[in-house]
């Protein structure tokens, strides 16, 4: 358990310089390693949180159509 909430607070501090960086891939990233560490605390709500969030940063990537 101590794993997973120190986890969490490393994962707080690089999420507030990577929404500075404005870097939508690492960001996506962090929502799903935040959601893997909820879901280790046994915090299902929070995880559902930071999968929805994951889901809102993918669906504002762009991804070029390959010709």
């Amino acid at each position: 358990m101590d794993k997973f909430t120190r986890g969490l607070e490393i994962i707080d501090n690089i999420t507030k310089e990577v929404r500075k960086a404005d870097d939508k891939h690492m960001l996506l990233e962090i929502y799903l390693t935040e959601s893997k560490l909820y879901f280790g605390l046994e915090n299902i709500a929070k995880a559902k949180a930071s999968l929805t969030a994951a889901r809102a940063c993918a669906n504002s990537i762009y991804c070029p159509p390959n010709l």
